[in-house]
């Protein structure tokens, strides 16, 4: 976890992004030299008035998520009540809502359990591939983010297949703070992003029916 990660030394950025593609650390100072294998899950806060991230950080991040203060004046009472709450009595607050915490971990841990199962249409595949090209979204992690996490709503909803409800839920916290035409272009608005796949979805003549199998790709190698 790294609080204001655009503010980062670039040494430190380079360490980090050398980690995530190797999949290995490195320490050396003083004399030592110890490497050991580093699988992590890079997660980062920041102001974007404060700065930008360098585009070789920022497409390291699977998705992105904005925060703004709330103003719903209901809501804005129940932070303070829950805060004022933990004050008065930490333990018995973490152990009230403790129980929801193990509520979620249990649906988290089910959709974990049958991801595998959750098939991946080609034209699901194909929407995206579209969509990004039509957007000219810099590299290939964008669909490849778009569909995993796609697939990890679907499982999260118990469904058994990706579909388009699933594709407009992920897509806009996978594609929408990354750099377009080689940096050139600001990221794609939401709206922008929705009318993209919509444009791309193959018509039913197309052939891009049926479902995505990895022995066939893998049949091709051989």
């Amino acid at each position: 976890y790294v609080d204001e990660v655009n503010l980062l030394a670039d040494n430190i950025t380079d360490d980090i992004l050398d980690a995530c593609a190797s999949g290995f650390n490195t320490v050396e100072r003083e004399g030592v030299s110890v490497t050991h294998p580093a699988r992590f899950i890079l997660v980062g806060t920041m102001n974007p008035e404060e700065g930008n991230l360098r585009p070789q950080i920022l497409d390291r991040f699977a998705m992105s998520v904005e925060i703004h203060t709330e103003m719903n004046p209901l809501r804005r009472i129940e932070i303070i009540e829950r805060n004022l709450a933990w004050e008065s009595n930490p333990g018995k607050f973490t152990k009230v809502f403790s129980k929801a915490d193990v509520r979620l971990r249990n649906v988290i841990g089910k959709a974990k359990s049958r991801i595998e199962e959750v098939k991946i249409p080609m034209n699901s595949i194909s929407t995206v591939a579209g969509a990004m090209s039509i957007l000219e979204v810099d590299g290939q992690r964008p669909d490849l983010v778009t569909v995993r996490a796609a697939r990890a709503w679907s499982a999260l909803e118990d469904r058994t297949e990706v579909d388009m409800d699933a594709l407009m839920a992920v897509a806009p916290l996978c594609v929408c703070h990354r750099t377009r035409s080689g940096g050139m272009n600001q990221p794609a608005q939401p709206e922008e992003l929705i009318e993209a796949l919509e444009k791309s979805v193959p018509s039913k003549g197309s052939g891009d029916h049926g479902y995505f199998d990895p022995e066939s790709v893998l049949s091709q190698g051989e």
